[in-house]
């Protein structure tokens, strides 16, 4: 059985910002794990991540699948966009950075909420 969990445009820049480092989710499961390389992971990822540029992104995984939820997971985890929509968010309130911030929040806890709704849950 899979799961599909479709992201808008804004959406699909958090799960980019992390899935274009195949290199470091690489290097996070090959200190736990044996046979993770990078090929493993972009073969993961170009099989359950279909991106629309302009349009979005759409996941599809099987949740019985320990790998597809593992490199998920780090999709979230890993993903350094939290800590910067944070940091753009405590600009003043009258600066174009503020509003950058805010708006990356509210995709950023999109994102969460749509992931925990599909059962991959992440400690963030």
């Amino acid at each position: 059985m899979t799961q599909t969990i479709r992201l808008t445009e804004k959406e699909a820049e958090v799960i980019r910002h992390r899935a274009t480092q195949p290199d470091c989710i690489a290097e996070v499961f090959s200190e736990a794990l044996e046979g993770w390389t990078i090929e493993r992971v972009e073969a993961l990822l170009a099989n359950i991540i279909t991106d629309t540029p302009g349009k979005g992104l759409r996941v599809t995984f099987n949740p019985g699948k320990a790998d597809q939820v593992l490199v998920l997971t780090e999709l979230l985890e890993g993903n350094t966009i939290f800590a910067i929509a944070d940091d753009l968010a405590y600009y003043d309130i009258n600066e174009p950075e503020y509003r950058e911030g805010i708006a990356l929040q509210r995709s950023c806890r999109a994102v969460v909420r749509k992931f925990e709704a599909a059962g991959i849950t992440a400690d963030i």
